[in-house]
């Protein structure tokens, strides 16, 4: 099996966060029995998110985590709540969001509540950005299109692999991979779509595993397996859903909890969630008013493309 089993898991979680919250379920629907397999989904949600034209994406995170380390208790928390539309012909974006935290302990507390709107629209290949954080004045950037050409063509040759790779899985390797990525035997409904489910309950022990098949894949995450050997217990679950009927990716669930002792510090993950919802073409995104444009100060927001090397030696799937 060799590398495989990390691939599949891989190929799920990129399939759908390359492409792309508030949730919506068709509450009382039934699902139906699904009869297809795992990578016959991946294969045609690798083909599919290509023909992306406009997208709306909706991010939900949670956290709850507390520690200890000599007689001194620390709490964070925080919340997320982010929502953008993007059109790839003619680029546009139009983004909002807030971000909450609170930490405290040692005697200190800090916190913040964060809030930021976004506009983008093109002209002659230039897009013109525009920011709004909390209640500063708006500022605006402009950036060449052609700067997000690379980044473009590192996620096409990325899911280019994918789709290679995934034909070498066989259903041999598919049964020895079900404790870390499985097909649910049902659809389900999500955002009023029948959709694939693959979804995987994945524990400390699991999790080291999978890193240890990965070989250079997670080379970069070797500090993180540190931290997670020296937990006492993770629990890590994910669920991704793909509609039955394009296999666009539509839904990105994960959550997490823990507890141990790190580097001498009881560490207690109480909450760790995240939740991603997807809706693909026909996004409808709103012109920049015209009170932004006129108010709005120039300035160096730092724009440009992706300078991201994808390897494609991290693609490389065969025995």
């Amino acid at each position: 099996m060799k590398k495989r089993l990390t691939y599949l898991v891989v190929a799920a979680l990129s399939v759908s966060m390359l492409a792309g919250c508030g949730s919506e379920s068709s509450g009382g629907k039934k699902g139906s029995k699904v009869d297809v397999e795992m990578t016959e989904v991946l294969e045609n949600a690798a083909e599919a998110v290509t023909d992306i034209e406009s997208v709306e994406i909706g991010i939900k995170g949670e956290a709850d985590i507390t520690g200890s380390a000599q007689g001194t208790n620390m709490v964070i928390k925080g919340s997320a709540d982010l929502t953008g539309k993007a059109q790839v012909e003619d680029p546009a974006i139009e983004a909002s969001g807030k971000v909450s935290y609170k930490i405290s302990g040692g005697g200190q507390d800090m916190s913040g509540d964060y809030k930021a709107e976004v506009y983008g629209e093109t002209e002659d290949d230039e897009m013109s950005v525009y920011v709004k954080l909390n209640d500063e004045d708006w500022r605006t950037d402009t950036v060449d299109v052609s700067d997000f050409d690379d980044a473009i063509s590192q996620i096409e040759d990325a899911l280019e692999q994918v789709k290679s790779g995934l034909g070498s899985i066989s259903s041999d390797d598919l049964k020895e991979v079900e404790d870390f990525v499985k097909l649910e035997s049902k659809t389900s409904f999500v955002n009023k779509k029948e959709c694939y489910v693959l979804s995987a309950k994945l524990d400390k022990n699991k999790l080291l595993k999978l890193y240890e098949e990965s070989g250079e894949m997670f080379e970069d995450m070797d500090s993180y397996m540190e931290v997670i050997e020296a937990l006492d217990s993770l629990n890590v679950t994910y669920a991704l859903y793909f509609a039955k009927s394009d296999y666009m990716p539509v839904k990105f669930e994960f959550s997490m909890t823990g507890k141990g002792s790190v580097e001498g510090i009881d560490v207690n993950i109480k909450k760790l969630n995240l939740e991603v919802n997807l809706g693909v073409n026909d996004v409808k995104i709103s012109p920049v008013p015209d009170s932004v444009k006129e108010s709005a100060v120039e300035t160096d927001l730092g724009l440009g493309g992706s300078s991201y090397d994808w390897d494609d030696d991290d693609y490389d799937w065969e025995d």
